[in-house]
This record gives structure tokens, sequence and C-alpha cells, in this order.
């Protein structure tokens, strides 16, 4: 978003490949879905729209990882305020767009 903001463009190279290596030790799943929902929460806060904001604070009451996600976000909330900075309408728009064919 803020790459965007500042008028870099986006490029899909279908000849990349990336591959993304395990942890030897594997992962606690429900860690890191907490922890996405604390990024993704903090993310939205700090970019996106205020009502988009509360409804993806809304969403994550829906289970459990995203409850403590969502604590753990909360107490990033002050910070987030404080260098909120949302993106201008052409970014956002181009964001819904992307959200839209994603689903």
């Amino acid at each position: 978003m803020d790459l965007a903001t500042a008028g870099w463009g986006l490029a899909y190279v279908p000849s990349l490949t990336v591959r993304h290596l395990p942890v030897p030790d594997g992962r606690d799943p429900g860690g890191r879905r907490q922890l996405e929902t604390h990024n993704a929460l903090l993310t939205t806060w700090l970019r996106r729209p205020i009502g988009r904001a509360v409804r993806a604070a809304s969403r994550a009451l829906s289970t459990r990882d995203g409850r403590t996600g969502l604590r753990y976000a909360l107490a990033d909330l002050p910070w987030a305020l404080r260098h909120r900075r949302p993106v201008p309408p052409t970014v956002e728009a181009a964001l819904r767009v992307l959200e839209t064919s994603a689903q």
C-alpha cells in the first residue's frame, strides 16, 4: 500500500517462481493466525478508511484466534492512530478491486 501510494506499480511475471521453505520445527498454526490477525488489523487501522477498520475488528471477533489477535492489536492501537496515514482514494479503489477479485 505504501509503495502504491508512492507511485510504484505492480507487475505479474509468470516466468518467476517463488518458493517459501517450511520451518524445520514446524509452526504453531493458532499462533500464526493470531499474528496474521494482529498484522492485518494494524495495517487496516494504519492505511484504510475507518469503516473498513471497524469491520475488520468486528470480523476478528468470530474466532478464538481472531479475538486473541484483536486483543494484541488493541494494545498497539494508540501507536497505530498516531501513525495513521490513509491511502489516497486511487489506491483505496485499487485495493477494493483486488479484494473483490479475490472473493
